[in-house]
């Protein structure tokens, strides 16, 4: 499922995200319309983050950064701008930079509209 969309995801970090590097593999999934899938990660102090989407076969790919430390509520940290099967949150030097001197649990999410498979990859610097 990911190598279908990795020559896109591949091109498409080349472009967007220079300089950073990719925050563990890639994540996939199958998904039906308005479906979501989320990636936990680690956010940390003073790193900066940017995530790219490529979808197959949907039309629509949103992303979001989301912290989420219980009990509180989950927070939209960042959310791509794009439309279409692919996206790019925090691409072109724009990424989202954790302000707080303290990391914690956070979540890329994925969104799609439409049938189809997407793949995700989080990049740091």
């Amino acid at each position: 499922m990911v190598a279908a969309a990795t020559p896109v995801l591949t091109a498409m970090a080349a472009s967007e995200v220079q300089g950073m590097q990719a925050e563990g593999g890639a994540f996939a999934g199958q998904f039906q319309d308005g479906q979501t899938l989320e990636q936990p990660f680690n956010i940390q102090p003073g790193k900066c983050y940017s995530v790219i989407g490529v979808g197959v076969g949907i039309q629509e790919l949103d992303i979001q950064l989301v912290a989420h430390t219980p009990p509180m509520p989950p927070v939209v940290l960042a959310q791509d701008s794009t439309t279409g099967p692919n996206a790019t949150l925090g691409g072109k030097g724009q990424c989202f930079k954790n302000p707080l001197p303290i990391g914690g649990p956070a979540k890329a999410v994925l969104r799609v509209r439409g049938s189809g498979m997407a793949v995700g990859q989080i990049y740091v610097k």
